[in-house]
Protein backbone atom coordinates (compact mmCIF):
# COMPACT_ATOMS: atom_id res chain seq x y z
CA UNK A 1 0.00 0.00 0.00
CA UNK A 2 1.57 3.58 -0.82
CA UNK A 3 1.63 6.08 1.36
CA UNK A 4 0.35 9.53 1.52
CA UNK A 5 2.67 12.15 0.83
CA UNK A 6 1.35 13.38 4.06
CA UNK A 7 3.05 11.32 6.33
CA UNK A 8 6.50 12.46 5.40
CA UNK A 9 5.16 15.89 5.65
CA UNK A 10 4.44 16.01 9.28
CA UNK A 11 7.26 13.86 10.24
CA UNK A 12 9.62 16.52 8.54
CA UNK A 13 8.05 19.76 9.42
CA UNK A 14 8.02 18.60 13.12
CA UNK A 15 11.60 17.81 12.33
CA UNK A 16 12.64 20.58 11.34
CA UNK A 17 10.48 22.54 13.94
CA UNK A 18 12.09 20.72 16.75
CA UNK A 19 15.84 21.11 14.74
CA UNK A 20 15.26 25.27 14.51
CA UNK A 21 14.49 25.36 18.34
CA UNK A 22 17.79 23.23 19.21
CA UNK A 23 19.48 25.74 16.79
CA UNK A 24 18.64 28.71 18.33
CA UNK A 25 20.27 27.60 22.07
CA UNK A 26 22.87 24.69 21.18
CA UNK A 27 26.54 25.24 19.34
CA UNK A 28 25.64 22.06 16.85
CA UNK A 29 23.13 20.87 15.20
CA UNK A 30 22.50 19.07 12.24
CA UNK A 31 19.12 17.40 10.36
CA UNK A 32 19.96 13.60 9.61
CA UNK A 33 23.14 13.18 10.32
CA UNK A 34 25.17 9.96 9.08
CA UNK A 35 25.67 7.49 11.94
CA UNK A 36 29.17 5.54 11.78
CA UNK A 37 29.60 2.54 10.38
CA UNK A 38 29.70 -0.41 12.01
CA UNK A 39 33.01 -2.36 12.05
CA UNK A 40 33.19 -5.37 14.20
CA UNK A 41 31.70 -4.08 16.82
CA UNK A 42 29.05 -6.42 19.09
CA UNK A 43 25.82 -4.71 18.99
CA UNK A 44 22.45 -6.41 20.67
CA UNK A 45 20.10 -8.04 18.58
CA UNK A 46 17.29 -5.82 16.31
CA UNK A 47 20.76 -3.03 16.63
CA UNK A 48 20.29 -1.52 12.98
CA UNK A 49 23.50 -2.39 11.01
CA UNK A 50 23.10 -0.71 8.03
CA UNK A 51 26.01 1.94 7.21
CA UNK A 52 23.09 4.25 5.78
CA UNK A 53 21.62 4.42 8.89
CA UNK A 54 20.66 8.30 9.92
CA UNK A 55 18.74 9.85 12.70
CA UNK A 56 16.94 12.82 12.49
CA UNK A 57 18.67 15.74 14.69
CA UNK A 58 21.82 15.67 16.20
CA UNK A 59 22.64 18.23 18.84
CA UNK A 60 25.42 18.89 20.52
CA UNK A 61 25.56 20.57 24.45
CA UNK A 62 21.73 19.34 24.59
CA UNK A 63 22.25 17.14 28.04
CA UNK A 64 25.98 18.82 29.15
CA UNK A 65 28.55 20.78 27.33
CA UNK A 66 29.88 18.74 24.19
CA UNK A 67 27.68 15.74 24.34
CA UNK A 68 26.13 14.48 21.40
CA UNK A 69 22.33 13.76 21.95
CA UNK A 70 20.73 12.42 18.70
CA UNK A 71 16.86 12.07 18.35
CA UNK A 72 14.68 10.44 16.30
CA UNK A 73 11.19 11.41 15.42
CA UNK A 74 8.00 9.45 14.99
CA UNK A 75 4.41 10.53 14.28
CA UNK A 76 1.72 8.33 14.43
CA UNK A 77 -2.02 8.79 13.49
CA UNK A 78 -3.72 6.55 16.60
CA UNK A 79 -7.13 5.28 14.11
CA UNK A 80 -4.31 4.41 11.30
CA UNK A 81 -4.79 0.72 10.28
CA UNK A 82 -1.40 0.06 10.99
CA UNK A 83 -2.34 1.07 14.61
CA UNK A 84 -5.24 -1.20 15.26
CA UNK A 85 -3.24 -3.97 16.58
CA UNK A 86 -3.33 -1.66 19.94
CA UNK A 87 -6.12 -0.88 22.17
CA UNK A 88 -4.74 2.39 23.40
CA UNK A 89 -2.88 5.46 22.49
CA UNK A 90 0.00 4.14 24.84
CA UNK A 91 0.55 0.84 23.47
CA UNK A 92 0.76 2.77 20.33
CA UNK A 93 3.63 4.90 21.92
CA UNK A 94 5.20 2.32 24.02
CA UNK A 95 5.69 0.31 20.52
CA UNK A 96 6.89 2.82 18.80
CA UNK A 97 9.49 4.16 21.40
CA UNK A 98 10.64 0.60 21.82
CA UNK A 99 11.21 0.12 18.33
CA UNK A 100 13.05 3.28 18.07
CA UNK A 101 15.19 2.54 21.34
CA UNK A 102 15.95 -1.07 19.86
CA UNK A 103 17.19 0.58 16.64
CA UNK A 104 19.29 2.82 17.53
CA UNK A 105 19.36 3.26 21.15
CA UNK A 106 22.79 1.07 21.70
CA UNK A 107 24.58 2.13 18.59
CA UNK A 108 24.21 5.44 20.05
CA UNK A 109 25.90 4.36 23.05
CA UNK A 110 28.31 2.18 21.68
CA UNK A 111 29.75 3.54 18.31
CA UNK A 112 28.43 6.77 18.50
CA UNK A 113 29.26 7.64 22.27
CA UNK A 114 26.42 9.48 22.38
CA UNK A 115 23.18 9.67 24.03
CA UNK A 116 19.62 8.95 21.79
CA UNK A 117 15.83 9.77 22.75
CA UNK A 118 13.26 8.64 20.64
CA UNK A 119 10.10 11.07 20.02
CA UNK A 120 7.07 10.00 19.86
CA UNK A 121 4.34 12.26 18.83
CA UNK A 122 0.40 11.62 17.57
CA UNK A 123 -1.12 13.28 15.19
CA UNK A 124 -3.62 14.05 17.60
CA UNK A 125 -0.94 16.25 20.35
CA UNK A 126 0.18 13.69 22.29
CA UNK A 127 3.51 12.44 23.47
CA UNK A 128 5.47 9.94 25.28
CA UNK A 129 6.97 11.11 28.65
CA UNK A 130 10.55 10.83 26.52
CA UNK A 131 9.29 13.42 24.27
CA UNK A 132 7.74 15.81 26.97
CA UNK A 133 11.24 15.76 28.63
CA UNK A 134 12.61 16.25 25.77
CA UNK A 135 10.89 19.23 24.67
CA UNK A 136 11.27 20.65 28.23
CA UNK A 137 14.58 20.54 28.60
CA UNK A 138 14.58 22.59 25.00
Amino acid sequence: MKKWPFVNCRHNRLRDVIAGLLEKCMPEVMTEPPLLPVTGESLLRGTTLKDSARLDILARGFYSPMERAFFDVRVSHPVALTNSRYVTPVEIFLAHEKLKMTKYNHKSIQIEKATFAPLCFSTTGGMRPQAMMSVKTL
